[in-house]
């Protein structure tokens, strides 16, 4: 027969146990903005967020219970960071790709797990069409990776302190036409194993 205060050891114990493994999982980033995460078939987990105007990526091992400490991207004085505009990541392996909204759409990418990234490359082909910002971002089960994002080629650039900025948005853009919807999407990464080629900032 097991004694009380054993069972009271026991108890204790496993109390004190899980408020660690709570404490332990409990990870803050300061002043951290829109975090994206992803998550790779070995139970990696990748965490991608803004800060001013900068991206970091940090990752866990342990399905995040834990995280390493970040590591910068880059730095992009115009990068939009807020309203559910920030850094979007996917991950396949050790290949780990980011895209954010800086001016144009841009990636970034690792091919040894967040260590070291090239980059960027112009995801939009047509300048300033992806100024809107919003965009998503996937890898597939095989390693391709897949981007959308919201194109604003057919809308001329407003002209600083022109009156068009000041009408409401549903009158600039007009109703969609069949042509701007069906459009096949502007380019395609083909596999994660030939990712675009990537310039030095």
């Amino acid at each position: 027969m097991i004694s009380s205060s054993f069972s009271r050891l026991i108890f204790t114990l496993v109390v004190a146990c899980s408020n660690a493994a709570l404490a332990q999982a409990a990870v803050e980033f300061s002043a951290a903005a829109q975090p994206q995460l992803a998550a790779t078939a070995d139970g990696r987990v990748w965490l991608a967020f803004g800060r001013g105007q900068e991206i970091f990526v940090s990752r866990s091992t342990d399905q995040g219970a834990t995280f390493s400490e970040p590591v910068r991207v880059a730095a992009l004085p115009s990068l939009m960071l807020g309203r559910r505009r920030g850094p979007r990541i996917a991950a396949h392996g050790d290949r780990v790709t980011i895209t954010v909204m800086a001016g144009e759409l841009l990636a970034f990418h690792s091919k040894d797990a967040g260590k070291t990234w090239a980059g960027p490359a112009v995801v939009n082909d047509v300048p300033r069409s992806a100024r809107e910002g919003l965009h998503g971002f996937a890898a597939s089960p095989d390693g391709r990776l897949f981007v959308t994002w919201l194109d604003l080629r057919d809308i001329p650039v407003p002209a600083p302190n022109s009156s068009v900025r000041n009408r409401p948005m549903a009158a600039r853009r007009g109703a969609p036409t069949a042509s701007s919807i069906a459009r096949p999407p502007a380019r395609r990464y083909a596999n994660a194993a030939t990712p675009p080629r990537f310039s030095t900032p």
